[in-house]
This record gives structure tokens, sequence and C-alpha cells, in this order.
């Protein structure tokens, strides 16, 4: 193979810029998930000679993997003859692998046979390498180890056709993931550019979120340039493909699957044995760079060729050549096991990246991501001692962070690092806003350690605070939910409730317990700067207790006068409530009532000219329920005796201990007769109310006589169900709820057969029992009810 990663002017590739702009922002996350455990590296020949395992000196190696690149096409029954000819030699060589306890990886690239007119190779579109690689796939089961494409990124755009389409080099890898279960794909297997990031950037968008296990890359420029006369040992390529195999890559396995050492270049220039071993250490030495790397495998064994002049061109191999025209070579003895053969045959030595692989620069003050409200951070980390590492290094923020970096630094600082290896600088004072550190150490006069970005932001503004979620401004509920949103995103929070001690709390917040009364909530953010919100946030509300009424809407005239409208109440602490019956002033005297004008104070006074013609209140000291008579004032009783039916209004207020009152206006039917009727055929309309949001049953029950009557099975009364000693039937029943604070009318439709309904229509005046269960939450449920007779 030729090597092609000796180009260092590489021209800019387009590539789609919002692939590129996500891959940088994934890029840019520094996971904290712990890297991949340390693995034993196993060494491997990146070499496509049929006749390798057949040579004299392989055994010695004690090599069990081999790399071979095949055109995709390779298993297609229309492959041309150069196709088919490389068919051949990998057949000899799989035939082999076993006896030998090979195993094979196979990277992929263009077909040997079909070419543009020019001459150059032509890269497969997605359906035609699919179609390729399922012929390969059927042909070669027992393959496993794929690498759907060498080198996409190569910009020799003469034999490496996907140097501008790093898309369809990730579609490759996904049509392979998808179709060979069981298979190891291997992504990426990048010819070795440093700063190649626009492609690799793509390569990763267009994997569409997957993770591959293994990812590979080749690193022949990191052994090019240490082979150099004082050249540089800092392996860049190696160290930017591991940097950029961080976030969501940060757990997969690496292979350098093709690397080697020069014997001599293409120039003729000749590096000879020492050089190649020392470089094949280094090589080696790229292997402890990671715990992830866990395979190598070294470029090449040996130069398969004709003549003495074709093996001088880019001879790497670990083994002299022999032209196979029996021609000397001019340049070193044919058939011979180099000094790097006997390197890479012992594994090593092994040399530690301390030692040949220097400087290793990093930033660990302030932590990824930090943010700080100081415009002068202190920024810090580790460096390289000794040896080529320079004294000093050169520090430089840029503003913004992965795809918004500016491309020129604002500030370029100078730091020393001390014999410990440490250092440390502060930079003027920046504004508000996000930043990218990067450190870079001198290794020698062509080498130098680059730090991984260290992305942070300044932020000396305070944080506010919107309220999510509260509770009501007057509840019955004993518990709460408190959410609060701050503007900064990881803010923590302090909070106190009422008189207590401020202490840590999260949100959503749950409060148990709540008494009675008025509360409020303090809480103060503080954002992950250590900015402090300048005044608390602050939640109130008041718990109370349950208040609640039941009202008859239809009563007999005649009852009301001599005995009073019922009205029943109930609390469950302390409580008051204020109830008047009005009637326009205009009517008051025509119907025979008499009264007094409304009172200003009255929040449940009707609007209009109207008396109050009856009344009653009642307060209580403690829980409990009561029954107010409203009695009407009679003003000629011979009027009233003729009146028929008059509509009044009630209006009535139920005020809480230490909370506002809750007004309820409604109006009410006085009738000499048509209330059974009505019971019978449309229900009976009442008025439950409530001092604020609660459920209620209200349920209409009639008394032995009118059951037995009915012909209906009756129960027995109790406290539990609101009823005095006796027995009843039930005659309908509504259940309501209550959104907030005031009255709900409830027509309470009697759940009767027919039978049942035409015998009640034809009783005459009746006594029935209404009864309201009400609950607010947090409360106990409490009983109102009152006796009724309804006329005929």
């Amino acid at each position: 193979m030729r090597d092609t990663n000796e180009t260092t002017g590489r021209a800019r590739r387009r590539v789609p810029l919002a692939a590129a702009l996500l891959v940088s922002l994934l890029a840019a996350i520094i996971t904290t998930a712990a890297a991949a455990p340390a693995r034993a590296v196993e060494l491997g020949i990146s070499d496509s000679n049929a006749t390798t395992l057949a040579e004299r000196w392989w055994d010695g190696l004690n090599v069990k993997r081999i790399r071979v690149v095949l055109p995709y096409d390779v298993a297609l029954e229309s492959v041309g003859p150069a196709g088919a000819r490389r068919r051949e030699e990998f057949d000899q060589l799989r035939a082999a692998a076993p006896a030998k306890g090979v195993s094979l990886m196979v990277s992929f690239g263009p077909s040997a046979d079909l070419r543009a007119p020019s001459g150059d190779a032509l890269a497969p579109t997605l359906q035609q390498f699919a179609e390729g690689f399922a012929a390969f796939r059927t042909a070669y089961p027992d393959i496993t180890e794929i690498a759907p494409w060498n080198e996409p990124n190569n910009p020799d755009g003469r034999t490496y056709p996907l140097a501008s389409d790093p898309a369809l080099a990730a579609s490759y890898f996904l049509q392979v993931q998808a179709t060979c279960a069981g298979c190891t794909v291997i992504a990426g297997d990048f010819a070795g550019i440093s700063g190649d990031d626009a492609y690799f950037n793509a390569y990763a968008a267009a994997l569409n979120g997957a993770i591959p296990a293994v990812w590979a890359f080749h690193a022949h420029s990191d052994v090019n340039s240490f082979q150099q006369p004082n050249g540089p040992d800092s392996a860049r390529v190696a160290r930017y493909y591991l940097g950029k195999l961080q976030g969501p890559y940060a757990n997969a396995r690496i292979w350098i699957d093709e690397v080697g050492a020069r014997y001599r270049d293409a120039s003729g220039q000749l590096w000879g044995d020492d050089s190649q071993s020392a470089a094949t250490q280094f090589l080696l030495g790229l292997g402890t760079l990671d715990p992830r790397i866990d395979r190598i495998y070294y470029y090449n064994f040996s130069n398969q060729c004709t003549t003495a002049g074709r093996c001088a061109i880019q001879d790497r191999g670990l083994v002299s050549p022999a032209p196979m025209d029996g021609s000397p070579l001019d340049y070193d003895t044919p058939d011979r096991p180099r000094s790097a053969y006997n390197v890479y045959a012992a594994g090593g030595p092994v040399i530690q990246p301390a030692q040949l692989v220097p400087p290793v620069v990093t930033i660990d003050t302030l932590p990824q991501a930090a943010s700080v409200r100081v415009r002068t951070p202190l920024l810090g980390g580790a460096a390289a001692v000794g040896g080529r590492a320079a004294t000093t290094l050169s520090l430089q923020i840029f503003s913004g962070v992965s795809g918004t970096q500016s491309s020129t630094p604002l500030q370029t600082l100078t730091a020393t690092v001390g014999p410990d290896g440490r250092w440390s600088v502060r930079p003027t004072a920046l504004a508000d806003g996000a930043y990218t550190a990067r450190a870079t150490q001198v290794g020698n006069p062509s080498s130098s350690g680059v730090s991984q970005d260290l992305a942070f932001s300044i932020d000396t503004v305070r944080p506010t605070v919107r309220v999510a979620t509260a509770p009501p401004a007057q509840t019955g509920a004993r518990t709460a939910t408190v959410n609060l949103t701050p503007s900064d995103a990881g803010s923590t929070f302090q909070c106190k409730l009422d008189s207590a001690r401020w202490a840590p709390c999260t949100f959503p917040l749950q409060l148990t317990g709540v008494r009675l009364g008025a509360h409020a909530l303090q809480a103060r953010a503080t954002d992950p700067a250590g900015n402090v919100q300048r005044r608390p946030t602050v939640v109130s509300w008041r718990v109370v207790s349950l208040q609640t009424a039941l009202l008859p809407r239809v009563a007999s005239l005649s009852d009301a006068v001599r005995d009073g409208l019922p009205l029943s109440t109930s609390c469950a602490d302390s409580c008051r409530i204020d109830a008047r019956v009005y009637v326009p002033r205009s009517e008051a005297a025509s119907v025979g009532l008499t009264g007094r004008g409304l009172s200003k104070n009255d929040p449940a006074r009707p609007k209009g000219d109207y008396l109050v013609v009856g009344g009653a209140s009642a307060k209580r000291s403690r829980a409990g329920a009561a029954e107010l008579a409203l009695r009407l004032r009679s003003g000629s009783a011979a009027r009233l005796g003729r009146t028929r039916q008059v509509t009044v209004r009630v209006g009535f207020t139920l005020t809480p201990k230490g909370s506002k009152p809750t007004a309820v206006s409604r109006t009410v039917v006085l009738t000499r007769g048509g209330a059974v009727r009505l019971l019978a055929t449309q229900g009976y309309p009442v008025t439950v109310a409530c001092a604020s949001s609660c459920a209620a049953r209200a349920t209409l029950y009639a008394p032995a006589a009118l059951a037995k009557a009915l012909r209906l099975s009756t129960l027995s009364g109790s406290g539990r169900l609101g009823l005095p000693r006796g027995r009843y039937a039930k005659l309908g029943e509504r259940v309501v709820r209550l959104a907030r604070g005031g009255g709900y009318d409830v027509s309470i439709e009697p759940a009767l057969p027919r039978a049942a309904r035409t015998r009640l229509a034809r009783q005459g005046v009746v006594a029935v029992r209404g009864v309201a269960r009400t609950r607010l939450v947090g409360t106990d449920p409490r009983l109102v009810g009152w006796p009724l007779r309804l006329p005929r």
C-alpha cells in the first residue's frame, strides 16, 4: 500500500456546515464516564501479500493478526480481471491463516476494475457498496472484523475517492453494521491527518447517533516525523484522534491499524537499521498513550516486488525484500530480518510516553465546563519536565466554545513550568461569556504538546427565579407543592418556611403537615458561578379550614313564615355565618312582608332596591354544625294568606377564622304548592357552598312514612350519614366539586322506579331530609342537613 500520510499541506474540505457544527458541539462535551480499562496491546501486520504467511521469517515474529485491504466488489461474480487476481491472492492468504493461528481483518477500498476515464478511483454508491458487501459476506462468512472503507479522508482523490464525501463513508459503516450480525465493525480507519476536524466532525454527525465500538486511524506521520533529525516526538496525529474520540466515544476501543517505520523512503533516503529500530520502539510506545488502544498493525512485513528498483520505493518492511527476478538490492541484503523485526517480535521494549512522547500538557484548573464569577480566574495544570520540553508554555484564551469559538485568541499568556511539572497563570479581566483555553508547550523546534481544550464561562450576573408552581392563595390542603425555575441551569437553592432557618432545598419542593394560617416560603438561588439571587423569592398562601352551607331552593311559604327557611352550616374550626332574605322593595308590601334597608357592609346583598325581610347569624368558636332558621317578617297576614308564591333572594357569607368572607347569593322560590310535583318529575334544587375549593355529596332522603308510601326499602339513620335516628330511603344523590369558593347549584334528581315517581307525585305535603357531606383538601369531612316539608 502507498504511504499517503506524509502530505502536510491539506486542502480545506467542504463538508455540511450543520453537521460539522453539531459534532463540534458533541466533541466539546467532556463526559465524566470512566474510560475503558487498559487492555494488553495486540500486535498485527497490515499487509495484503498472498505469500506473507509462507515466508520463512513469519513464525519468528509471533504475530497472529493480519489486516488486508480489498476492493469492495472483490466477491461479485461480475468482478473484472484485476479484482479477480486480488480475490485469488486473498483466498490463498485466507486458506493459509488457520494453520498459522492467524485471524484476518478486512478493510475495503475502490474497485480495481471500475475506474473513471482518467483512471482515477471511483466511490461506489451506497447501493453498489451494499451489493458488494453482501456478496463478500456470503463468500467469506468467517471474516468478522471489517473496516468499511480504508482512509476515506485521504486527500489523494485519484486513489482515494471519498475525500469530499464523509457522509457517504459513514453510510458504508452503517450499512455494514446493520447487515453483519456478530461482526466487529471498525469506524473511521482514517488516514493520519492532525487537525482534520471538518472531515471527522461531518463523518461522526452522519453516523446519526450510532456509537461505534471500535475506531481506527493510521499514524504514519507520527513515525515519519520522529525519524527526521531532531524530529518531534509528540505524536500529534495519535493525540489528535485520541482527543476527538471523547464524549460519546470515550469508551470505544481504538486500533492503530496501519503504521510503520521507514528503512528507505521514496526519495531514496536511507534511514537504516538504527533509525528504523528506534522508530519502531517509538511506534510501540504509541500503545501507552491511552488505555483504549488495544491493537497496533505494522505496515508491513516485507515488500513484494518484481525488481530491485521497485523494492526501493517506500520500504518499511521488518524483513528486507527479495526481488522476484533475483536482482540484488543496492541498499540492503535480500531476505534479511532487520533490527526492527527483533524490536517488533519482542513487543518492545515499549517506551513510556513520558520518556519518548513528550510533552504532555493538561489544564485541570479550572474543571471542564466550569462557570465562575471571577473575571480573572486562575488557570493551571501539568506539563512535561526535562528532555525536549520547554520550561514555559503558552496559554491561549479564545472567545466562545466549539462551533462558536473565535479563530484568533483574545489573550495569549506565558506560564512557567515548575520543577514538579505544575503551572498556573491568571488572564486579564474577561467579560461575561463562554471561553476556550488551550495550553501549548514546545518539545523541540518542530514539536509541541497541546492540551485538550478547556471550556469555561465567566458569569457575574445574579440569577433570577420564576415561580412555576405554587399553592393557591387560600387552600384547605395541609400539603403544598412549590416549584421554582432559575434563570441559570444548575443553580442551587436555600429555603426557609415562615420563621425557620435557611437550609438547602431542591425543587419541586413537597411540604406536608402545614398548619392552618398564613405561610411564606422564601427561596434564594445560587448559580453555578456562585452568584446569589439579590432578593429571595417569596411564595405566600393561607391554609383555611372547611366552612360550608346547604340551602334549599324551593320551600313552603307558610313554613318559611311560621318556622323560618332552613340554612345548615358546618365549620372545621371557628367561623361565622350571616344570612339574609331579601325581597324587592316594590314587592314586599304587596306580598305582606316588611323589612329594613340593605347594609353597605353586607357582601352578599343583591344589586337593586331590596329590603331585608328575614335572616339569622351563627358564630362558632370551634368545629361543628348549626342550623339557622331564616324567619320572615310578616307585615300583613291577609296579604300573605292570598300570596301563592314569592321569589326571594337569600344571601349569606361564610367567614373562616383569619380569612376573608365568601359571599353567596341565590334565588329561592317560596310556594304554597307544586314542590312535590317538581321533586317527582325534575328533581329538587339545592345550593351547596364552600369557603374555598371542596368536594360535596348532596343527598335527599325520605323519612319512614314517605318511604313506606313509595314502597321503598329503608336504611337506619346515623350520625355518619348526617341523619337522626329512624328509618330513611334515599330519593336521590349528586356529587359536585367546587374549584374555588362560592356556591354551586345542584338538582338532586330522584333515582326512583317509574311507579315510585308516580306515587310521589300524588302525595300531599311530604317531609324530606336534605344532607350534604363536604370535604376540603386536607380537612375532615363535614355534614350539613335540614328537614323540609314540601307542599304538593
